[in-house]
Order: structure tokens, then sequence, then C-alpha cells
């Protein structure tokens, strides 16, 4: 990051600084600046393309099939991302190109100013936590509302860059250049339409960012509610579930409150015919997040991952933590003693 924000400063001062140069100083001038957007550009992808291509890693849960129509749409939303991405850049640019000198440089030391912030309170973190800086209040505070606010700046940074399509598109409205025959007249339609195009497009790209990160984030994070237990009887130190009621192939949730006051839940469903799987609604990776049941499959609640229904009753990846059972006059029991032994696992 430290490379990021002194190849940041550097082009923000050579932004502001007169091009009024003749000679050998416009010539230094030009490899100057031309330098000081190469050290910025190197500098960002060699930080943030780790954390893009890490992503991908994201595919595939631990103890999940590859081959899956989840990982599918996860591969697909990847793609989707990188292209629009990529999109969005090049719209950006072909609109940043067509603005005025002074519109230009505005906008880019904008977005650089607010994007600037981020990068720098990193470097900040750092030295303060190494004790280089001094710990005042002050600084604290300023790490804390950067960091705790770190969407602000993201929707900020895509706000302020709305703002030169906005004006692009208001430039090119109407003709307003002089001109001499009907040749000409309809290079300047042509000029205009393509930049109205670019300006359309990078809001369009640009509007969709901000849905993404807001509207679609908060749909996908959504807490998705665990169903209510569901009443068993206890009797001679065993909890005991009727067969009859896991014959519709759903997932059932229990629970039974331990001598501590710990509320253990449990969970049981129909397999396959005579088969059934019993656990906790619990597992050793995920913890006491619980399962729940989409589309008559069953998910866990924190990583999303498809469970297996014939694996459920046993141990490994982000199946339900096995508990004993027997069967026994058509009844599913459970030892208390054991749902005891597991109540450690929702404190």
């Amino acid at each position: 990051m430290v490379p990021v924000t002194i190849s940041l400063v550097f082009l923000l001062i050579l932004l502001f600084t007169s091009t009024n140069h003749k000679g050998k100083r416009a010539r230094l001038y030009e490899n100057l600046f031309s330098a000081a957007v190469f050290l910025y550009a190197a500098s960002m992808i060699f930080y943030y393309l780790p954390v893009i291509i890490m992503l991908a890693t994201t595919l595939v849960n631990y103890g999940e099939s590859a081959v899956s129509t989840i990982v599918l749409f996860r591969l697909i939303g990847y793609v989707l991302g990188l292209v629009s991405m990529l999109c969005a850049g090049l719209a950006i640019y072909k609109t940043l190109v067509k603005l005025s000198d002074i519109e230009l440089k505005l906008s880019v030391a904008g977005a650089l100013c607010i994007f600037g912030v981020t990068q720098v309170v990193v470097i900040l973190q750092r030295l303060y936590s190494l004790g280089i800086i001094p710990r005042n209040d002050f600084i604290f505070a300023f790490i804390a509302t950067v960091v705790n606010h770190a969407n602000f700046f993201t929707f900020a940074i895509i706000l302020f860059i709305m703002i030169p399509p906005i004006i692009l598109w208001q430039k090119n409205r109407t003709i307003t250049e002089v001109y001499h025959n009907n040749a000409e007249l309809r290079k300047l339609k042509a000029q205009k339409r393509n930049a109205r195009r670019w300006a359309k497009f990078s809001l369009v790209l640009l509007i969709g960012s901000v849905l993404s990160l807001s509207v679609l984030r908060h749909y996908v994070d959504r807490e998705v509610p665990l169903s209510p237990p569901e009443n068993y009887t206890i009797a001679d130190g065993m909890a005991m579930i009727p067969i009859s009621e896991l014959e519709d192939d759903k997932l059932h949730r229990y629970a039974y409150t331990s001598e501590q006051g710990i509320e253990v839940r449990f969970i049981a469903i129909k397999k396959s015919e005579g088969s059934y799987g019993v656990g906790l609604d619990a597992c050793d990776i995920c913890g006491p997040t619980g399962y729940f049941e989409r589309n008559g499959e069953v998910i866990c609640k924190l990583c999303d991952v498809v469970m297996n229904k014939g694996t459920i009753g046993f141990p490994g990846g982000c199946n339900p933590v096995p508990i004993a059972y027997i069967i026994h006059d058509e009844k599913i029991k459970i030892k208390i003693a054991d749902l005891e032994a597991e109540a450690h696992r929702f404190k």
C-alpha cells in the first residue's frame, strides 16, 4: 500500500501543476506524469489483483462438490463481475477523455482523493498498531471512522464518478459548434451521439454497481430465520420422535433445554426408505448457526453449502454433528445424556 499512496500523492501534485511548459520542460512534465500514472496503475494492480484472484478460491466451499449448480452460478457471477469491472473501466475512460482539460483534472483528482483516504488509512492503521506514530484519540477516531465506514467511501467514489457522464451527456445534447456544410453537421451529430452513448453506458454500469452493492448484497446477506422447534416427548431418559412425523421427507428441528439452561437444537430427516439422518443443528466448522431447508435441500445457514441428505448422520465437512440414536416402537430415540454432553456447542 505504501507504493500506492506515494504514487497517488505524486500524481495529484502533477495534476495541479501548471502545464504551460515549452520544449524540454513540457517533455519532462509529460514523462513525469506518464511515470506517475504507470506507478499508480502498477501498484494498484499488484495490491488488488491478488484479492480478486483469491475470490476464485471461494467458488467451492469445503466439503462441497465442485460439479454442482451452485458452483456454476458462483462461477458465472465471478466472470460477470470481472467483465462488468472491465467494461466500467473502459466506459469511464471513454467518458473522461471527451471532457475538457479542467473537467478531466477535477474528476480524476476528486476520485483519487476519495479513494486515497482509505488507502492512507491502511498505512496509518499499521503504523499506529506498531507505535510508530503517536497514540492519541484523534488519530484513533479517524482510523476507526474510515475503517467502520468503508462502504461509505465506496459509494462516494461511485457517485462522484457519475458526475462526468452526466456532464458529458448534458454538453452533447445540442449542437453549439459552428459548421459550414451538411457534412460537418453530420460529423458533429455522430460525435455527440457517440459521446451520449458512452455517457449512458457509464451511468448504466455505475447504477448497476450501486444496486449490486446495496439491494443485491442486502438480499444475499439477509438472515434466513430458522423454523421453530417442533414438539417431542421425553420418557425414560430418552427424547422420542415418532417416525411418522418424518415421512414428509422434510427437515424437522427440535430443541432440548439442558440442566445449565442451554438450548440444544437437533434435527432429523428421512433420507430414504428406512434410513434417517439425525444430528445436532450445528457442525464442527460453522458452529451452532443451524440448517434450513430450501427447495427440498438442506442448507448450512452460515456458508450456504448444500448438504447431501445421504451423508447427514455421518461426521465430516459441514455435515451436522451426528447423534447416536435407536429406532424402537416406531420412534427415533435419543439419549438425553448425549444431548447434555453436546450442550457446550451451543453456548
